[in-house]
């Protein structure tokens, strides 16, 4: 998991960078919400843990307009502030998880795990809508060539079965309509009646 974090404290970027390495996480940090946007708009990045206050841009509008343009990533907010407010302000700008300092390391490792799940349920969704949009349009393109055809679509019927369906369909179409030699009341073909006595 990538993972960008965004503080004008030095100290704090070095120890925490080195300390997600050593724990396998690709993790990159800068000093400023400006260098951030830069660094996104450039790299993907799972996850953003950002400061509150900063020189310049704030954590709060930062967080705001990387929800408009990277909907995908999950945003963490640090902050010296513990009131109640600046978490709500911090929620509606969109963030995952919440953090005022100071904290422990490990409260931010939860949080990253929490993060590591939320992530693995988007992409999980993500393919659960793609390969339904398929289906959809599968469908779609096998009722035009139904219709083409002059097959009725099979109602709920998969792609597969509404294949095999539609071809069972032209076979029994296009066989010639006669006499059928072993239906009930007929004689087979080649035999004489039996004539009654």
């Amino acid at each position: 998991m990538k993972v960008l974090l965004v503080d004008d404290d030095s100290d704090l970027r070095e120890l925490f960078t080195e300390a997600l390495r050593e724990r396998g996480y690709h993790a990159e940090a800068v000093r400023s919400a400006e260098e951030a946007l830069e660094r996104l708009s450039r790299e993907a990045f799972d996850v953003v843990a950002c400061d509150m206050v900063m020189p310049g841009m704030n954590g709060i509008e930062m967080m705001k307009r990387i929800r408009r343009s990277c909907q995908g990533v999950l945003l963490i907010m640090i902050t010296g502030d513990g009131a109640i407010e600046t978490a709500s302000k911090a929620i509606e700008a969109g963030a995952f998880g919440y953090m005022t300092k100071p904290f422990r390391f490990d409260e931010f490792l939860i949080i990253l795990k929490n993060a590591a799940e939320r992530l693995a349920i988007m992409s999980e969704n993500s393919r659960l809508r793609y390969e339904l949009q398929t289906a959809h349009a599968e469908m779609a393109a096998l009722k035009k060539l139904s219709i083409f055809n002059g097959v009725e679509p099979l109602e709920g019927a998969q792609p597969l079965q509404a294949v095999e369906s539609a071809s069972r369909a032209g076979t029994c179409a296009s066989e010639p309509s006669g006499e059928r030699p072993f239906e009930e009341g007929h004689p087979a073909k080649g035999k004489r009646p039996t004539p009654y006595n």
